[in-house]
């Protein structure tokens, strides 16, 4: 996601499925925070719908937030690789790199990015 589409037509209905104000605001700051999708952003709004009670904390709960050392990593990635990164982890340390490509020419670059330089 780049920098002008933090935040776009697709994550503001997201937040259209929330009646609280308040979750709506904070569910918009932490889109913007993280970099969510549109995807990550309609997921975590059906679940902030389904405990919603009113209190940021139930935003903050649904999802742990992204340290920057996290958010630098994952930018690391897109400038290296050149395609949109996402990085999950949970408390134990463990994880999910997640890289997204839009046509089979962007799958072959990577492809030989990654592979082709260990053969």
């Amino acid at each position: 996601m780049q920098q002008s589409e933090a935040f776009t037509e697709g994550h503001a209905r997201a937040l259209l499925k929330l009646s609280n104000e308040e979750n709506q605001l904070a569910l918009m700051q932490q889109i913007v925070a993280q970099r969510l999708s549109v995807r990550q952003a309609e997921e975590l709004a059906s679940k902030v719908k389904a405990a919603e009670d009113g209190t940021l904390e139930t935003v903050a709960q649904t999802a742990p937030p992204h340290s920057p050392e996290l958010t630098d990593l994952e930018a690391h990635f897109r400038e290296a690789l050149m395609v949109k990164v996402h990085l999950k982890y949970n408390a134990k340390g463990k994880g999910t790199l997640v890289l997204h490509f839009n046509s089979q020419d962007e799958l072959e670059n990577l492809y030989n990015r990654l592979v082709k330089h260990e053969e």
